[in-house]
């Protein structure tokens, strides 16, 4: 079946605020794209011209730059409440605000993008939010990951917010002194609304907590509680979460991206960092099904007042199918997802535990198994398990950076963190290795940026960058000189293997003292042959030049008959002594009944190196007419 008649398909009226520029035309190009392919008929218009949408059209997409303040339409700033007042009387069933920083309203079907927008990004987030809402049972191939890379590629990701996820026996004051010492920077970088926490005995006012640890399904029935919150809080499309999760909260995080990852993309949502706090990835001997263990729990009630041995607790051991199932296939729904990892290793009063279970931990978890093994940074402090999320100062400005997308003090590029602890480079310096090309900017050309030469060539990084030979590559064209001692000493081209364009590389000439950068110097090759011709029709002769270097040269000649075919090279001679005006001379028979000859000429120096080759075509008598020198080049 082909697409339904125009009449027929939904509709999308993409409208232009301005005169399209660049970025306008790229995302209107690629919603038309994508919803062409889904069957939807596309119109265009401009906002002066709303008028000629008909009411209740399946979908608006209004394409233009937004500020803070409004809509940039024909050179003036609107108000993002009277555009949202024009596009409401129109009545279509969908309304998107494709611009930057534009509010959400869903009582009136329009939706925005609350932050920056990447015009491609959006444009994909766009049509994929019409599909998914107008025609759900459309099959379509836009990939949500795609454009939510290219959305979270930006500076500012549109939408962001982050979660924070308490423990075991934790509420949702477990991370109020943490939120509090961090409060400048998440409110700069999420806005004050967009700081959210998730408590899963939130779903349960009625239980106890003990009842709560109890609950069939355990933390996989959390993981479906944090996921329906998620999706509860109405983000718009094209959010960004970051989450903390303390303890088992990292656990709850894990599982329900490991469930519903693919739920939240569904509604435009996905997860850009992860930082977890004390987590027992690995799961931890202290939820062992040992007597004595059960017996340390029970203890632990008179500390806490809560009981520690429930079902809950004891799922995080270390071979218990939880932990199995969530550590088998991490990549399926941790990939393109930054992860940090924050362990503590202080015994203090839980000094006994290490007696008990033989190993380092914070008192709960093993450090060992607080870390993930595809983290970007994993840190471990002298610090109790239960001080990490509130007291424990040492670890917020850690928290900071990567919650902030990393503090880059610089401006290389590089967040502080990482250029200590992961690169080596200086968090101080912009260009750690002085070679004038920026640590980020290196990172990005994959070149060392603790080594001002990468490939140690004699030519700076950025010089090569500049020269456009390759900085992981000594020897960019392979002739044998290093890429700076062309550019510095020889004054070759690096690029070029042959920089005069003769037979031999610019190594070779300077090793056997020739002049790399003169074409007469072994020898001209393409003008070796001065003159090839046929005397009286059966004798051929040729004079070849004399260069530089050349000792004697050797001639091949091969015919071509009048049906277009070749003989083979017949050697015909060699001449060392250049006597007819100082040149080079070889006559022989010629053979009968060709039409065109091919006259080659190798010439060699005394070592009997091949220096260069010309060749030479001429017409013949015979059938082939004429008897003259030249004649069109044919092909071997």
């Amino acid at each position: 079946m082909g697409l339904p008649n125009i009449a027929e398909q939904p509709s999308i009226w993409i409208v232009y605020a301005n005169s399209p520029d660049d970025s306008m035309e790229l995302a209107a190009q690629t919603i038309s794209e994508e919803m062409n392919l889904a069957g939807f008929s596309i119109q265009e218009t401009i906002f002066d011209r709303l008028d000629i949408i008909p009411s209740k059209s399946d979908a608006i997409v209004l394409v233009g730059h937004g500020h803070l303040e409004g809509l940039e339409v024909a050179g003036i700033l609107v108000s993002w409440g009277e555009v949202n007042d024009i596009l409401t009387e129109l009545k279509s069933q969908m309304i998107i605000l494709l611009a930057c920083n534009s509010p959400s309203n869903p009582d009136s079907n329009i939706f925005g993008f609350s932050g920056q927008i990447d015009a491609k990004a959006g444009a994909l987030l766009s049509a994929w939010k019409i599909l998914n809402s107008i025609s759900p049972r459309i099959q379509h191939n836009i990939q949500f990951e795609a454009s939510f890379e290219a959305q979270t590629n930006m500076e500012n990701p549109l939408g962001t917010c982050v979660y924070f996820v308490h423990g075991y026996l934790g509420n949702d004051e477990t991370f109020d002194r943490m939120i509090d010492s961090l409060d400048l920077t998440l409110v700069a970088n999420y806005g004050s609304e967009n700081i959210l926490k998730f408590s899963y005995f939130d779903a349960y006012q009625d239980l106890t907590k003990l009842e709560v640890h109890n609950l069939e399904g355990g933390i996989s029935t959390y993981a479906e509680d944090f996921q329906n919150r998620i999706l509860a809080d109405n983000h718009p499309i094209g959010t960004q979460i970051d989450i903390v999760g303390y303890s088992l909260g990292g656990l709850i995080t894990r599982e329900m991206l490991r469930l519903y990852r693919p739920n939240l993309q569904s509604e435009g949502i996905d997860v850009g960092r992860v930082i977890t706090l004390g987590t027992p990835h690995n799961g931890t001997p202290m939820a062992s099904s040992n007597l004595l263990p059960i017996g340390v729990t029970y203890l632990s009630s008179f500390f806490t007042g809560e009981t520690w041995s429930t079902p809950v607790f004891h799922s995080v051991n270390y071979e218990t199918p939880f932990i199995s199932t969530l550590n088998s296939d991490p990549e399926s729904y941790s990939n393109e997802i930054k992860w940090y990892t924050i362990a503590g290793d202080n015994l203090g009063t839980f000094v006994l535990l290490r007696s008990i279970f033989y190993c380092s931990n914070d008192g709960l978890v093993p450090t060992f198994s607080a870390g993930l093994s595809y983290a970007e940074d994993s840190i471990i402090f002298g610090t109790l398990h239960v001080d990490l999320p509130g007291n424990d100062n040492q670890s917020f400005p850690y928290i900071e950076d990567w919650l902030a997308g990393g503090i880059d003090t610089d401006n290389d590029g590089i967040i502080d963190v990482e250029e200590l602890y992961v690169i080596g480079t200086d968090p101080y310096d912009s260009d750690t290795d002085n070679d004038g090309l920026s640590d980020g900017a290196e990172l990005q050309e994959e070149t060392d940026p603790l080594d001002p030469d990468t490939d140690n060539d004699n030519l700076s990084d950025p010089d090569e960058l500049v020269k456009g030979t390759d900085p992981w590559v000594s020897d960019t064209d392979n002739d044998g000189l290093l890429d700076g001692d062309e550019v510095h000493i020889h004054d070759t081209e690096p690029l070029i293997w042959s920089t005069d364009g003769d037979i031999l590389s610019d190594g070779q000439e300077i090793a056997w003292g020739y002049d790399p950068d003169n074409t007469n110097d072994p020898i001209n090759a393409p003008g070796l042959i001065y003159i090839a011709r046929q005397i009286n029709g059966v004798t051929g002769t040729v004079r070849a030049n004399h260069y530089t270097a050349m000792d004697y040269v050797k001639v091949y000649v091969k015919y071509k008959n009048s049906y277009g075919q070749w003989t083979s090279y017949y050697y015909e001679g060699t001449d060392s002594s250049p006597y007819y005006y100082g040149d080079y001379y070889v006559s022989w028979s010629l053979l009968q009944g060709y039409v065109q000859m091919c006259v080659r000429v190798d010439a060699y120096n005394s070592g009997h190196l091949l220096l260069g080759r010309d060749y030479q075509y001429v017409t013949l008598p015979g059938s082939g007419g004429g008897g003259k020198p030249g004649g069109d080049p044919v092909p071997d």
